[in-house]
């Protein structure tokens, strides 16, 4: 047993890096689901979900976002870790039940057949996130049990499960996900893979009498069946549960006949899917090619993350990275008193008296531990590239100086889920995608009929102005929507109702250049506080 300090709740720095992912799914990061709760009010993990996508996924974020609206019961400290092998010891990607013990008298809601929890740990002073299946649902009576698959290279599971390590800090949020078996169902199919039997193993744990399931398991090898005395104890006390497994090394991958024959043989079952991406994307296409709804099929979507192998290296691709590293050396350019230097220092309208390190914030970390995060990527022995002397700059650098709370277009509103494509071609979600800096203009994007990209189906049912939007579109006007309309309502500008009154298009070209605003004066002067010798740069 693994004995876990016990002590006050940790707190999240209150510089926590506004650039850090926090819904994984979606790419949404801490500042981003920051700035929507400061502008739009948002007090619910709902209200966030519906305005950027966050948390509408795997859910495993949500206790994140619900710590971020300043609720504190986001999480429960976890005391001891009691581990219990379940496969081959000496295989690195064992795969271990994991029991996290939770303070006495701990208010811990008890979970359902198929729900999930959010794990984090405290690794390197930041917390690091993971999701699990609850194997044994149910009231908690002070332990929480899940299992998990030794991941090597990996960065979560190597920490908790590697023998001999120093005690951890944990801790864990309330289980999420739908009861499966809150919809009663005569017949379940469970079609698993690898660590995906962890969702057999909760809906089996809570079975309903007279129920029929049966478990198609797939697994590499035998040595990596886990769970296997509790299903056969399960086959002999309850008639209704049927077993079959197959490893990879014996009998081969399944196949579609497999797939079909349980079709044939459960015809009226909902079929229940969990495992690596590959596995379920095939089985449910073979689904659906079978005649199975959509309706009835159960796919769990967070998955471990993947092992990363190490990449070999030869002295050819060590050379290529001293030349990298040599080519990041004009970042020092970027420093106090070297900017004239900076072979792109034009800054954009509005921008001229800005300093470099105004935009480019510091990357964490010292030179030393910088230089050997790259190391370790170019080495393929880290995941994530890791940024040198300075972040890249994003939309919370941009939006410390231009938040409007009355923004027409603001970045996030695009992060929603039915923009996916949008954000794909044209990008909207980024500040950087139409004001890229030192380009001396205030829109750098090339094309200004972006508006079709979400207004091409427009309809108004009373259109007040001459000609209509209707027949715009159709005429694919899209270079007269910015004659009438400000784009980001940061204008005292209203907007015409006749085509003949609107800004003629070269008005609008020449501002977006440098030339002087056709929509009137800048009602909101962007917020950046200055040093004193300078004076406050318009709003771009």
């Amino acid at each position: 047993m693994q004995n876990v300090p016990g002590s006050s709740p940790v707190r999240l720095a209150p510089d926590a890096d506004p650039d850090e992912v926090l819904c994984v799914c979606r790419g949404i990061t801490r500042g981003q689901i920051q700035a929507a709760i400061e502008r739009q009010g948002l007090g619910k993990v709902q209200e966030i979900t519906a305005a950027l996508g966050a948390g509408g996924e795997c859910g495993a974020c949500a206790p994140a976002l619900q710590e971020l609206l300043g609720d504190g019961s986001a999480w429960t400290e976890v005391t001891a870790v009691n581990r219990v092998l379940s496969t081959d010891p000496e295989d690195p990607a064992r795969i271990e039940q994991v029991d996290f013990l939770l303070p006495e008298h701990a208010r811990y809601p008890a979970s359902f057949a198929g729900q999930h929890v959010t794990v984090q740990g405290l690794i390197d002073g930041r917390w690091v996130s993971r999701t699990y299946t609850v194997i044994r649902p149910g009231p908690h009576a002070g332990v929480v049990s899940v299992a998990m698959r030794r991941v090597e290279g990996g960065q979560f599971t190597p920490w908790l499960l590697d023998p001999g390590a120093s005690p951890k800090r944990l801790r864990i949020a309330a289980p999420m996900g739908a009861d499966l078996w809150a919809e009663p169902a005569s017949e379940t199919v469970c079609l698993v893979g690898g660590i995906g039997v962890t969702l057999a193993r909760s809906l089996l744990e809570r079975m309903p009498d007279g129920a029929t399931v049966h478990l198609d398991y797939s697994a590499r090898s035998r040595g990596d069946l886990v769970f296997l005395d509790e299903f056969k104890a399960l086959g002999e006390r309850n008639p209704g549960f049927t077993l079959h497994c197959r490893t990879d090394d014996a009998v081969g991958y399944i196949r579609q006949r497999d797939v079909a024959e349980a079709v044939v043989r459960f015809p009226q079952a909902r079929f229940v899917l969990c495992g690596p991406p590959a596995y379920v994307g095939t089985v449910q296409a073979w689904l659906l090619h079978a005649g199975i709804p959509a309706s009835r099929i159960h796919i769990e979507k967070f998955y471990l993350p993947p092992p990363v192998k190490p990449v070999r290296r030869s002295w050819k691709d060590y050379g290529y990275r001293v030349g990298m590293l040599a080519a990041l050396l004009p970042a020092l350019w970027l420093l106090p008193g070297f900017e004239q230097m900076v072979p792109h220092h034009a800054h954009n309208v509005g921008h001229e008296d800005l300093e470099c390190t105004d935009c480019h914030r510091g990357a964490p970390g010292t030179l030393r531990q910088q230089l050997q995060a790259k190391v370790d990527f170019w080495l393929g022995r880290r995941e994530v590239d890791a940024p040198f002397m300075f972040k890249a700059v994003s939309n919370p650098v941009c939006l410390d100086c231009h938040k409007r709370s009355d923004d027409r277009h603001p970045s996030h509103r695009f992060l929603e889920p039915r923009f996916s494509e949008l954000r794909d071609s044209l990008g909207p979600q980024q500040c950087i995608s139409c004001h890229r800096e030192h380009h001396e203009v205030r829109l750098t994007l090339s094309d200004t009929g972006f508006c079709s990209a979400c207004h091409a189906e427009l309809d108004l049912k009373k259109d007040p102005v001459t000609p209509t939007h209707a027949q715009l579109i159709q005429a694919r006007r899209w270079e007269t929507c910015l004659g009438c309309h400000d784009f980001h309502n940061n204008h005292g500008w209203k907007a015409p109702v006749q085509l003949a009154d609107a800004i003629p298009p070269e008005k609008i070209r020449a501002y977006f250049a440098a030339g002087p605003s056709p929509y009137g004066e800048v009602r909101e002067k962007a917020e950046k506080k200055l040093p004193a010798h300078a004076a406050q740069p318009p709003s771009p």
